[in-house]
């Protein structure tokens, strides 16, 4: 059942697109206060993001397990059945495999600077 509802939810924030004129997200035009900081923050969400879509399935699972949801090495051993030994090295490959892609698309995106 976790896993169905995991599976839906992933479906559903992958459709999910920001909405740039939503009135609950925009602020007030005279604060300027770490405006920056805020777009900064938004640039490096979507590059996880992209870069989560990026790795394996399984990869993606077991980083937004730990690292998303919060989940101890337990329990997300007892939701894919395997050791806790093996969460530990998947987790560890997972999240070398997520930098890999995320170092990738920084090099493309300056790159792409670049050339504009």
């Amino acid at each position: 059942l976790y896993r169905l509802a995991r599976n839906r939810a992933i479906d559903i924030m992958k459709r999910k697109k920001p909405i740039a004129n939503d009135p609950h997200t925009m602020r007030d035009p005279g604060s300027h206060q770490n405006v920056g900081h805020e777009i900064e923050q938004n640039e490096v969400q979507q590059l996880v993001q992209t870069a989560l879509t990026l790795v394996t399935a399984d990869q993606r699972e077991i980083i937004l397990m730990r690292d998303f949801d919060g989940l101890d090495y337990t329990h997300i051993a007892a939701q894919l059945e395997v050791a806790e030994g093996t969460v530990k090295s998947r987790l560890n490959r997972a999240r070398k495999a997520l930098r890999a892609q995320i170092e990738s698309l920084q090099s493309a995106e300056n790159i792409s600077g670049l050339l504009s």
